[in-house]
């Protein structure tokens, strides 16, 4: 599937309304006035510039200096119910660019990524995934990170876990409240219910690793484990879980196993073909599926 047809595919009901001028111009101009961008008696004159240009009525608003892009796009993610987030509003790490860069290439590149998964994966009745990579850095935190919205977008309840216990990074990517996490679960510390709510995404929870303990293959070897993520299957739709670097320990293999799937996270020019083979071999060896791999470029 190329990029023009998963883009088709994600929003044909954007098409088919963009395609007809009159309902445009009625809902981007209201939801401008509604949110004081424009005033109501700009609304003839925007759609005459419309018009004439032969452009839609956003960017005419914009090309007239009296809305801002940044107005037009948040009329755009109410009209649709599309999650859209402004930076300067915002604590959310940058680093998620399918709510910052929504039309972006990366953002369009992950959204095909979420179809395959979809249609190798969780279709088939499959409920969590395990996000991996064969060394530091390779953007496994940023790809699980940016996934978990795409799929929150879709409606369903989306969990996303930080299994990472050696450098975790979903807290500061979604800048979580310092609560328990994970970690203190395992250790008997904290209720299962240590997830918070992503306020500005919908159907969007996380779980944060919680402090780094110092015996962090001990607690992901536990039967525990099994019995948490058994309990998050029964409150949620779908489970991605982000795991340390398979250069950092065995623990990546113990949250995979556990799991049942994984897609594989490397980098270009960076990962080294031998290791993610050896990465493969020993997964596929704890009996874990592999539903695929992401290369990043950075």
């Amino acid at each position: 599937m190329d990029l023009a047809t998963a883009r088709n595919i994600e929003a044909p009901n954007k098409t088919a309304v963009a395609n007809d001028p009159s309902q445009t111009r009625v809902a981007i101009g209201k939801l401008l006035v509604e949110a004081g961008c424009i005033r109501r008696e700009d609304l003839e004159r925007i759609d005459t510039v419309r018009r004439e240009k032969c452009i839609r009525f956003g960017e005419a608003a914009v090309l007239m200096g009296l809305a801002k892009e940044e107005d037009v796009l948040r009329a755009l993610s109410r009209q649709f119910a599309f999650d859209w987030v402004s930076p300067s509003e915002t604590k959310l790490s940058k680093e998620l660019c399918v709510l910052f860069d929504p039309f972006g290439r990366e953002a369009e590149a992950l959204r095909t990524i979420r179809g395959q998964l979809l249609l190798r994966w969780f279709d088939s009745g499959q409920k969590q995934l395990a996000i991996c990579s064969p060394h530091r850095q390779s953007g496994c935190s940023h790809v699980a990170a940016n996934l978990a919205v795409l799929f929150a977008q879709l409606g369903g309840r989306t969990l996303l876990i930080d299994a990472n216990f050696r450098q975790p990074r979903l807290d500061e990517l979604f800048s979580l409240a310092p609560r328990g996490g994970l970690a203190d679960v395992l250790a008997g510390r904290a209720k299962v219910d240590v997830f918070q709510r992503v306020s500005q995404v919908a159907n969007l929870w996380v779980v944060p690793a919680g402090p780094i303990p110092p015996n962090p293959q001990e607690l992901l070897a536990r039967q525990l484990f099994y019995k948490v993520l058994q309990y998050y299957q029964r409150h949620f739709d779908l489970i991605l879980i982000d795991t340390p670097a398979y250069d950092m320990g065995a623990d990546l293999e113990l949250v995979a196993s556990r799991v049942g799937g994984a897609l594989v996270v490397a980098r270009n020019n960076h990962t080294k073909l031998k290791v993610v083979r050896n990465l493969q071999a020993d997964l596929m060896r704890s009996g874990v599926t592999l539903c695929g791999g992401v290369l990043n470029e950075y």
